[in-house]
């Protein structure tokens, strides 16, 4: 996966980490210092949403106040959540 490229996450413990993605930053990009992939939530053209809750990490990073329900969302991301990419676009 690199940057631009378009992805499909699926199986993801809450709703809104499933869907289609671009990918705004990868591991080793120039300015970039993160270990995972930021990404911005598509709409159905994929053209870049401009919702609210746009930004995405893989992988799916959980942000929730329940210790319980960190691990159960941990555990169910590790078993089923799955990444692939539909469009290959090269750098942004």
């Amino acid at each position: 996966m690199k940057t631009g490229d378009i992805v499909k996450i699926q199986g993801g413990y809450f709703k809104s980490d499933n869907g289609i993605f671009k990918i705004i930053h990868s591991p080793g990009d120039k300015n970039w210092s993160g270990k995972d992939w930021c990404l911005y939530r598509c709409n159905k053209d994929l053209s870049i949403s401009k919702s609210k809750y746009k930004t995405a990490f893989w992988p799916l990073m959980i942000t929730i106040s329940s210790n319980q329900k960190y691990l159960l969302a941990r555990k169910h991301n590790l078993e089923h959540a799955t990444i692939e990419i539909i469009k290959e676009n090269g750098k942004v």
